[in-house]
C-alpha cells in the first residue's frame, strides 16, 4: 500500500507549540516565563482537580482560583491531597428569635 505524502509531517520545519493557561485554557504569550526549576502537584480546593505546575510555593492564585501544593496521596483513594488547605470552621447557628 503506498504512503501518501504528508508535507506537514515530513518537514524538519515544525509548528510552535501552543501553550495554554491551565485554568482557564487561554493561550499564553511566549513573554511569559516558569515561575521555578520545581514540578509539584497542586490540588484545586473547589473541583478536587489535580494539576502540575512548575512552582515550589504552597499556594498559588492564578486568575483568581487558589491552588495548594500536594503533600501527599491518601492511602484509601491514592488520589493527591494537601494538608495546606485553611480548614473552613463552620458558621454559629444563630439564636431562635423569639417574642
Amino acid at each position: 500500500m503506498p504512503e501518501i505524502y504528508d508535507p506537514q509531517k515530513n518537514t524538519f520545519i515544525k509548528k510552535p507549540e501552543a501553550k495554554v493557561c491551565i485554568t482557564c485554557g487561554q493561550p499564553i504569550l511566549e513573554s511569559v516565563k516558569p515561575m521555578s526549576n520545581e514540578m509539584n502537584h497542586y490540588v484545586n480546593p473547589i473541583t478536587g482537580n489535580i494539576v502540575t505546575i512548575n512552582s515550589a510555593k504552597d499556594m498559588l492564585e492564578i486568575q483568581g482560583v487558589k491552588l495548594y501544593r500536594a503533600t501527599g496521596k491518601d492511602s484509601e483513594t491514592g488520589k493527591w491531597v494537601s494538608s495546606l488547605i485553611p480548614k473552613v470552621a463552620p458558621e454559629p447557628a444563630k439564636p431562635a428569635v423569639t417574642k
